[in-house]
This record gives C-alpha cells, sequence and structure tokens, in this order.
C-alpha cells in the first residue's frame, strides 16, 4: 500500500572520529509513517480486513557514506504501530532497521530510495520501501 512518511534527523557530532570533529555520522532520527488505506487478504477474510495504520520510529542512524554526488544511512531503532482496529494486528512496540540511499541534486536536495523492516512480535516482519525528497538546511 503506498504511504506517506516524514523523517527528521539531529546529527551528534560529539561522537565524530578526532581526525573528523564536524563529521556527521552518527545521528538520531524520528520519523512517522501513515498508511491510508491497507487490506489484508487472507482466507477466509476477517471480521474487519482493512483500515489505516501509523507507525512512529525512533533511534540512531549512521552514515555510511556522504558526498556532493552520493548518500547511504544505515539505521536502527524502536517503533509503535498502532493498526487501526484491522482484525487481528495488535497494537505496540518493536524493532526497525532501514537503509536510505540517495543520489545529490543540488541545492541541498537529494533523492532517496529507502527500505526499512519492521520485526514485531512471533517473528512477523513489515517491509517497507520509500522513495523520497532530503531537504537539508
Amino acid at each position: 500500500s503506498p504511504y506517506f512518511s516524514l523523517l527528521a534527523h539531529v546529527p551528534l557530532t560529539l561522537l565524530s572520529p578526532s581526525s573528523d570533529p564536524g563529521g556527521e555520522y552518527f545521528g538520531l532520527f524520528a520519523e512517522a509513517n501513515f498508511f491510508p488505506q491497507v487490506t489484508r487478504d487472507i482466507d477466509p477474510e476477517p471480521d474487519n480486513p482493512s483500515g489505516s495504520i501509523l507507525v512512529f520510529n525512533m533511534g540512531f542512524d549512521f552514515t555510511l557514506l556522504r558526498n556532493q554526488s552520493l548518500y547511504l544511512v544505515l539505521q536502527g531503532g524502536a517503533q509503535f504501530a498502532w493498526y487501526g482496529g484491522i482484525t487481528d494486528l495488535n497494537d505496540g512496540f518493536g524493532s526497525m532497521a532501514g537503509l536510505s540511499a540517495g543520489v545529490y541534486l543540488g541545492k541541498g536536495l537529494t533523492a532517496t530510495l529507502g527500505s526499512e523492516v519492521s520485526f514485531g512480535t512471533g517473528g512477523d516482519r513489515i517491509y517497507m520501501n520509500s522513495l523520497g525528497l532530503l531537504i537539508e538546511f
């Protein structure tokens, strides 16, 4: 299902190596994802097979590569998911991991392609792929 996402990142320059004290390697992030309509297609069909989903992520990220042409970031953290009353999905906390790659477009803009996985209880997982625009200011 298509979804909307908003992510904020704050660099932790205090954790930068002494060889590059101003480098933005480590950071904190917070993200909100909204899925307007998700429908479960399982058989037999549950009582309430569709609804909206809200997912909130928080955690640390590490910049693997960042220069005037490429961008690569690894994420890890905690997540809270609200499943809008969809049958057999329980709201709650879990962990998440993600990887984002991008190409610098100029003037503080980077086109990104990202992938995240959410780890639920009992081995359940949700995979999210995104196409985005990173705006630096």
